[in-house]
Parts: structure tokens; sequence; C-alpha cells
């Protein structure tokens, strides 16, 4: 019997012994891997959107859930909800390239929309109906700041102070910090305010070409030239195939946009072709009628293609009739506006502003060589 009692003694005493020397296993859920909040405001005492973003190393399968909770500084309105959140699942396990997929939110789960669960005011539980959430992909999850009882205002601090908040899953678990600034003196102390001046410019190119404008022909201003030719008593000579046009590139970033103005050389106020012996005087009229004896001038044939914005040309100049031209004023009268824009505008340059030329003589011009110079200028409206 006693030697009974010994063995037992003894054999208690070797499973106590083993209790001492075998290793105690420890579990822990494992970490959340890449988890950060990105703020929108980190001042003190303001409202600020917060998209949270974590990689997932187990997945949530439908019926699971996760938990988001924010340290009780944090301020949420009375009525925030799902409404005011959003649950999405990225491309890829980058979040900063990843393209997201929404997942929708519901005051309960059903089906693939995910339930919301506010509890105190600052944890949020995020449970499947029967949607999923993959393993190695971004999951972001955004809290708006929506105004009026919808709000997620920082903690109203008056020094840095850094706050610690969590992510868990049934299996994992990510902690991330943020530091919300604390300067009394000043709200925006989490903003720099940026200035800067845009100089009003004009733009503006003139080429001859014959055909049209449509095109990015170009003339030196050397060439800048339209030779009407040999003119013939009735027949008026217009800018086509052999005259050529007066293209014109041209634009503003002026907010009131800009006119474009046009001028003759004669010395008069009426415009005109000069020759010793007498002038050809510019006149509002339509070359190709027969009652039209005589005249000079040009039209707006084509306003081209603007890249931004748009050109209206201005009456006498904007018929849309080949020949039936507008008087140019002479270099002692005003000059004469041809296009304008009340907005900033920018033409294409190889659709351009088409201005054509034309001319008539009649039986009482006398032969001589006739010439003129068109000034073309622009300025900007006020």
């Amino acid at each position: 019997m006693l030697l009974e009692k010994f063995k037992l003694k003894f054999l208690a005493l070797i499973l106590l012994a083993l209790l001492f020397f075998v290793p105690s296993v420890k579990i822990e859920a494992s970490r959340l891997v890449g988890i950060y909040n990105n703020l929108g405001r980190i001042a003190a005492n303001v409202n600020s959107m917060h998209s949270v973003y974590f990689v997932l190393t187990d997945p949530i399968n439908a019926g699971e859930a996760f938990t988001v909770t924010f340290p009780s500084a944090f301020t949420f309105g009375s009525l925030y909800d799902h409404t005011d959140m959003s649950l999405d699942e990225g491309s890829t396990n980058i979040c900063g390239i990843a393209t997201f997929t929404n997942k929708p939110l519901g005051a309960s789960p059903s089906g693939s929309t995910w339930g919301v669960n506010k509890s105190g005011n600052t944890v949020f539980t995020i449970t499947s109906g029967t949607g999923t959430l993959a393993t190695g992909i971004c999951i972001r999850v955004n809290f708006y700041t929506n105004g009026a009882n919808h709000t997620v205002t920082n903690p109203n601090v008056t020094t840095n102070t850094v706050y610690n908040m969590t992510v868990d899953t049934a299996t994992e678990s990510g902690q991330l910090s943020v530091i919300i600034l604390g300067d009394s003196s000043s709200a925006n102390v989490d903003q720099v305010s940026l200035e800067a001046n845009v100089s009003t410019s004009i733009l503006m190119g003139i080429d001859t070409v014959t055909s049209d404008c449509n095109n990015n022909t170009q003339t030196t201003p050397a060439n800048q030239t339209v030779n009407f030719g040999q003119l013939y008593p009735g027949v008026p000579v217009i800018s086509g195939n052999s005259i050529p046009f007066v293209c014109i590139e041209a634009g503003t970033n002026s907010v009131n946009g800009f006119r474009i103005l046009v001028q003759s050389s004669r010395g008069d106020s009426i415009g005109g072709l000069v020759s010793g012996s007498g002038d050809i005087l510019s006149a509002t009229a339509n070359l190709n009628l027969l009652g039209t004896t005589t005249g000079y001038g040009l039209r707006v044939s084509s306003l081209g293609t603007a890249t931004l914005g748009s050109f209206t040309a201005t009456s006498p100049f904007n018929s849309s009739t080949p020949g039936d031209i507008g008087q140019v004023s002479g270099s002692s009268g005003t000059a004469s506006q041809i296009v304008n824009s009340t907005a900033p505008v920018r033409s294409g340059n190889t659709a351009r502003i088409a201005i054509e030329l034309g001319a008539k003589s009649s039986t009482a011009t006398p032969a001589d060589t006739y010439s003129d110079v068109l000034t073309f200028t622009a300025f900007t409206n006020l």
C-alpha cells in the first residue's frame, strides 16, 4: 500500500514538473497591413472627412464583420449613419494607385448590402450580408462630413495631440495614429494660402494665304501682300484661289474678351486704294451687283474654329455673301471693328479667322497703280 502511494506521489511530481517545462502558446490576432487614415483636415475643432485604408491578410467572408473605432475625442453628428459613409474595395494592394469599387451600405446587412451599426459615438461595426472582402486588396472606408448633424469634428485641443484608432476583424487587428494640430491662434493652422496673378495677354498672328484659312500656312511680313492684279471696269476681284485671304490667328485670356480692328492708310476718314491720279474709295456694298460701279473693302468670310470661346463678326463686315464687303475707315477716322469676343477666346491654328478682300473699278477710275496698307490691331475689352 505504501509503495502504491509513493508511486502516485512520484507520478504527480513528474506531471507537475512537465507543466513548468512545456512552452506556453499565446494566441494573438494578426496585424492589418498598410493601415492609415487620410484626414481632410487636421486642425483642431474643424469638420474633417476621414478615409481609412487597410489591407487584409485574412478575408472577410459572408456574414462576418469588422469594426472601425475612433477615439472618443472625435465628435460625430447626432444623425450620422451609413448614408454618410462608403465602403470600397480596391483593385490592388497599393492603396495610392488602386481603382475602387463601391460596396452598398445600409442600416442592416442584406444580400450584397453591408450593414452599419454605430455604437456609442465613435465605434462603427460594418457587417456583411452575402458580400466579401478579399485578402491582399486595399480596403477603404470613407467617413464624410455632410453638415447639419452629419459631421465629423476633430477634437478641440490647444496643443498638438496624437490619437490612436483601430480597425478590427474577427482574426486581425490594426492600429494607426493621427495628429491634431492645436493652435488656438488660427483655425487654418493646417493650411497654406496661395495666391497668383495672371497677366492679361493677347495673341494675334497675320498671314496672307490663297484659297482659304483652314490651314497653318504662314507668310513672312515681307510677303504679306495682296495683289488684286489688273482691275477691269465693272469686274469685281475678291479673295479666292488666286487672290489671298488675310488669315488671323488670335486669342486672349481677358475675362471680357477682346476686339480686332482694321484701318486703311488713306489719309481721310474713309479708307481706300490710293494713286496719284485718284482713289477707289472703301464702301459697304456687294461688289457682285451691277449697280455697284466701284468699291473696295473687306468681309469676315469665316470665324474659323475656336479652341476656346467664340468670336463674333461685326457689322458691316459680317455678311455671308461673297463680295458683300464693309467700308474700312481711313487713317484720320476711327479704326473699324471687324471681330469681337466677350470672354476668353482662342482661334485654332489650322482653322483661322478669314478676311476676304475685294475691289472693283469703274469706267471713271483713272488708269494708274493703286495701293493701300491695312493695319490690324487688337485690344482687350474693359
